[in-house]
């Protein structure tokens, strides 16, 4: 059972250097239980660690998430990378530079980054922890890099990337930075 109702939609925008792609998603917790999880103290980096080491795959909202074992969780992320990879293009031969913020344990970067090894994939998040996740499950993809990074500092330079997007993760940026 999905202890959690959502509402997901996509935008796509474009500058003169790179494509941007935002998926974002409005919970509404069904149960007092998924509230308490969602942590709130003020610290995002803080927070986010703690969601990493109690259960990564559960921090995570997909339209398919709630309790999950391995499987089911990097599954879902394969099915999500399909749709991505349609918005950004990628079935192209140039060798493009993608980054995705928020990306937690690389649910999305794993199978892009293994279904695309012509393009370099750049993971960022706040937590380290989750960093640490990607770089573990990532560790055999020589074309996918992480890196401890919130959005109001990106370690990018200008015109360094050809694309970026965001999943899932504007809903749980506090209101005063959106």
């Amino acid at each position: 059972m999905n202890p959690y109702t959502a509402q997901t939609s996509f935008s796509v925008g474009r500058s003169s250097h790179a494509r941007f792609i935002f998926v974002s998603s409005t919970i509404q917790y069904d149960t007092q239980e998924m509230r308490n999880k969602n942590f709130a103290t003020g610290d995002m980096r803080g927070d986010w660690n703690q969601r990493a080491r109690q259960d990564f795959r559960h921090a995570v909202y997909s339209p398919t998430s709630g309790e999950q074992d391995d499987e089911s969780f990097w599954a879902s992320g394969v099915r999500e990378a399909r749709f991505l990879a349609a918005l950004l293009d990628l079935d192209i031969s140039i060798p493009l530079r993608i980054a995705e913020l928020g990306c937690g344990a690389g649910r999305l970067l794993l199978p892009l980054s293994k279904q695309y090894p012509q393009h370099r994939f750049i993971g960022l998040d706040i937590s380290d922890e989750m960093v640490r996740l990607g770089r573990e499950h990532g560790s055999d993809q020589r074309n996918l890099t992480y890196e401890m990074s919130g959005a109001e500092h990106l370690p990018l330079q200008d015109e360094s990337i050809d694309a970026l997007f965001s999943a899932h993760v504007l809903m749980h940026v506090p209101k005063r930075f959106v």
